[in-house]
């Protein structure tokens, strides 16, 4: 590019800038050429290269784990973690649809009542029809308790021995599954 060409480029821009344009105004090669233009004085860069930083590996230590069957029920659930109390009930072949129905009811009136317990559920098998499903029961209990030490005295509270002597004649055997959650109970606060 010439020095006509660069100082008309710079002359188009700088009008540009002040809100003007080439095309309303005619410029001629000597104009631009007597225009005070000074070359703008650079100096070149030298290349330099940054050195990486050295990283050093972070030493991770291995987590010690502990099998919890070593501790007591109540060391197990330390942090105040829900405990999960399930129950699979095999009904008798000649219980009626209004005594299920009573068991249903009995049970949440009694068992939601007893310190500890946060949250109550009874129902029917839903669905057998996949392998991986257990099927082999036709009522569950779900028990949510907000502290370990709630599942000891949940057992023997007077509410949950008074629904078994009324309820236990419908079925021919239970399975119970107990387990912790691993995330404090927040929920519900009023459980603790």
């Amino acid at each position: 590019m010439s020095g006509y060409q660069i100082k008309r480029k710079l002359l188009k821009l700088a009008l540009i800038t002040a809100g003007m344009s080439l095309g309303a105004i005619t410029i001629e090669a000597q104009d631009i050429e007597s225009l005070p233009f000074e070359p703008i004085p650079f100096e070149p860069i030298e290349p330099f290269l940054i050195e990486p930083f050295p990283l050093e590996p972070i030493p991770i230590k291995p987590i010690e784990t502990i099998p919890l069957t070593l501790f007591p029920l109540e060391d197990q659930n330390r942090g105040n973690s829900p405990i999960y109390h399930i129950v699979l009930v095999d009904l008798i072949d000649t219980v009626t649809e209004a005594e299920i129905e009573a068991l249903i009811a009995d049970g949440k009136d009694s068992i939601v009542s007893i310190p500890g317990v946060c949250s109550v559920d009874i129902g029917l098998k839903l669905r057998d029809d996949r392998d991986v499903h257990i099927g082999d029961y036709d009522l569950a209990v779900y028990v949510q308790l907000g502290y370990a030490a709630a599942l000891d005295a949940y057992g023997s509270h007077p509410n949950h021995q008074a629904f078994l002597e009324r309820q236990r004649h419908l079925w021919s055997s239970i399975r119970v599954i107990d387990f912790s959650g691993s995330a404090p109970s927040t929920i519900w606060n009023d459980c603790q």
